[in-house]
């Protein structure tokens, strides 16, 4: 009578304990952030967020809301300089140098992390202080359309691109 007793306790308690464990495992939802910034040797990793990314119309007006140090973005004259006397900037999209135009119609989505380099070696030339590298991730297929309208209204010339993806 006690083994049968204690069996019958032993059954219960193992099928208490397989509710309890289904539901404490049972989640609805799980959000994981981390930080927007990795800090590395010679500079830092920075992965904009969705709200940067949605607020920003081209790639100068993305690079001027992540504030980089020592950096100054002009979004009307589409310009980036260094605030310090080392050098200039060169700005490259996937380890390729950018012209004024492709970071006009960089497709912002596609942005997978902005590499800042502070202490550039000798790979990227003399003269420069800074890299701005924007990562991209490749598009599928598609064209991209830009244009700078102020540069229209105000007579300093035409800037118009038309780039297959």
């Amino acid at each position: 009578m006690k083994r049968l007793l204690f069996c019958l306790l032993v059954v219960y308690a193992s099928a208490s304990a397989a509710q309890d464990t289904e539901k404490a495992v049972t989640l609805d939802e799980v959000t994981v952030k981390g930080a927007h910034t990795i800090h590395k040797v010679d500079g830092q990793w920075l992965y904009p967020s969705k709200q940067q990314i949605e607020n920003s119309t081209n790639g100068y007006s993305l690079l001027a809301k992540l504030t980089l140090p020592h950096i100054r973005v002009d979004e009307a004259m589409n310009n980036i300089t260094a605030l310090t006397n080392l050098g200039t900037v060169q700005v490259c999209i996937n380890d390729i140098i950018a012209s004024r135009e492709e970071l006009q119609t960089l497709d912002l989505q596609g942005i997978d992390h902005i590499e800042f380099i502070d202490n550039p070696g000798v790979r990227y030339g003399e003269g420069v202080a800074y890299i701005i590298n924007i990562k991209v991730k490749k598009a599928v297929s598609g064209y991209v359309f830009g244009t700078q309208l102020t540069e229209s209204i105000f007579g300093y010339g035409h800037n118009f691109k038309l780039s297959k993806v």
